[in-house]
């Protein structure tokens, strides 16, 4: 019944209409793909996302092995420490948009990689005598990452032109992934 609906509402909605660059001949092949990269503010914007995303993204899946092997902090308990922040992580998603809409979202952003960053820092006295402290950390970084996510969400979007749109997306998440 919910597929039939979903399918119904689908079938009745319709698209507007999509604006392409008028040189035809960017609009195919490796020449549509790297049309992002000719867009120096486009690029810039990107750059501090990909920045990111690799200094974050590195250490992460070697510090989920460190925990298991090295300190003894068991699955289940990485997956607790989960479910207790996750109610602090949609409580600051408030905070912070209510803060990205009274203040300019570069000193947002600086303000949360801070605090990111301190947090992360913190992961470093983490061991097997103090187990207990991989909560608190957690806890510190879902204060301000709902920040990093939304501001990395409308970023792509700040110096995206209108046409070929989905040249820059498929970039953004490429370049992102």
């Amino acid at each position: 019944v919910f597929a039939v609906t979903e399918l119904a509402v689908l079938a009745g909605m319709h698209e507007a209409p999509y604006e392409q660059d008028k040189n035809e001949r960017n609009n195919r092949g490796l020449r549509l793909l790297l049309t992002p990269l000719r867009n120096r503010r486009f690029m810039i914007a990107i750059s501090v996302m990909l920045l990111y995303a690799f200094i974050t993204a590195l250490p992460g899946n070697f510090f989920d092995v460190y925990l298991i092997n090295e300190v003894g902090i068991s699955y289940s308990y990485i997956s607790v420490c989960s479910m207790i922040v996750l109610p602090i992580s949609l409580i600051m998603t408030a905070v912070w948009s209510l803060l990205l809409q009274k203040f300019k979202w570069q000193y947002m952003l600086g303000l949360a990689m801070f605090g990111y960053a301190f947090a992360y820092f913190f992961n470093l006295p983490v061991t097997s005598e103090t187990p207990y402290f991989y909560l608190w950390i957690q806890i510190c970084c879902c204060l301000f990452n709902p920040c990093l996510t939304i501001v990395f969400s409308y970023l792509p979007y700040q110096h995206m032109p209108e046409e070929n749109r989905t040249a820059y997306l498929g970039f953004h998440s490429l370049a992102t992934t």
